[in-house]
């Protein structure tokens, strides 16, 4: 448990400035805590493999809940009902059981 109290700080810094660079490329920022998390975890395995030479699991963990903290753990539920909500207007449209309201809301 140290382990990830010690690592979740320093994993956190390096989400925060690889979240700054993908949002240059990135346009849809729904998608930022999903790839937060993703990052972190990646992160967290490197650390493990590289750094400590430690557990893998432990600090695959401790990468996840700093991508978690860095990405904003409470924007990961309403992103994920965002995007699933985009993805079933997405259907409905292209299978013309929907119109798409250009105007925004008229």
């Amino acid at each position: 448990m140290n382990e990830i109290l010690i690592a979740t700080p320093i994993i956190g810094a390096v989400i925060l400035a690889s979240t700054q660079m993908i949002k240059q490329v990135v346009r849809d920022n729904k998608w930022l805590p999903i790839v937060n998390v993703l990052v972190g975890i990646g992160i967290g395995v490197v650390y493990a493999l590289t750094i400590v030479n430690g557990e893998v699991a432990v600090y695959a963990w401790a990468g996840a809940i700093s991508g978690l903290g860095a990405g904003g753990f409470y924007d990961l539920q309403a992103n994920i009902k965002g995007l699933n909500n985009q993805r079933k207007s997405t259907n409905l449209i292209e299978q013309g059981k929907g119109e798409q309201d250009a105007q925004g809301g008229e």
